[in-house]
């Protein structure tokens, strides 16, 4: 495994990627605060009771219905994120039912984040770093020098 400095100017701790934990840690509540509660960004009472309603009413994840799976959903996902606009918050047609692994695909997306999307792809804890398919690692980053993520999902080469 490759090791690099933390992120963190000054920092001199080495790490796998990104930040150390102390740092990673620091700079997550300082984002929470600047973030809002879940109430204050619209997530409260009324919106449990919604979204409970959503998933019965859309049981199965949108996105790997697309690719003809069946996965039980377990989020409701704004479509096109609302970032504090209350109508597009609450409009029917804006929200979709997903699995816990497409939306934290769709939120790496929406982030600018590289994605892998092979449905066969190790998982990280089986001691893969990235998938062996795409060269893309689980942090989001792409493995390989010389290469670079197409909109698709894959992995453009350049050598």
């Amino acid at each position: 495994m490759t090791l690099s400095v933390c992120l963190e100017p000054g920092c001199p701790e080495l790490v796998s990627s990104g930040r150390c934990p102390r740092h990673a840690s620091a700079r997550q509540a300082w984002a929470d605060r600047m973030r809002g509660s879940r109430q204050e960004r619209g997530y409260g009472a009324e919106w449990g009771r919604a979204r409970v309603a959503h998933l019965q009413q859309h049981p199965l994840c949108a996105h790997c219905a697309i690719e003809h799976r069946a996965e039980p959903a377990t989020v409701v996902d704004h479509v096109i994120p609302h970032r504090g606009d209350m109508l597009l918050f609450w409009e029917p047609a804006n929200l979709q039912s997903l699995c816990a692994a497409c939306h934290g695909r769709k939120t790496l997306r929406e982030l600018g984040r590289m994605v892998c999307d092979h449905p066969a792809a190790p998982h990280p804890v089986l001691g893969w770093e990235a998938c062996p398919l795409c060269g893309i690692r689980i942090d989001g980053a792409l493995q390989r020098a010389g290469s670079s993520a197409t909109p698709e999902g894959g992995v453009r080469s350049w050598d």
